[in-house]
């Protein structure tokens, strides 16, 4: 394995270059992709949650008050 250490900023800066170009070469694309979702409840419903992840609504902890 190779090792490489520096104690000079500018040794560190052209090491942390390499490291950087290494990883946009070697890393595979990962494209995020989140789709805008509007949730509504009434004014008097509290503690709905939504999981953005899976869609999922949870009513677990809802309360309807006045």
């Amino acid at each position: 394995m190779n090792r490489a250490a520096a104690l000079d900023v500018a040794s560190q800066k052209k090491l942390s270059g390499q490291i950087q170009t290494l990883l946009l070469d070697e890393t595979p694309l990962v494209i995020p992709y989140f789709y805008d979702q509007l949730i509504v409840t009434r004014a008097n419903v509290k503690s709905v949650r939504f999981n953005d992840a899976i869609s999922q609504l949870y009513f677990e902890r809802a309360t309807i008050g006045a």
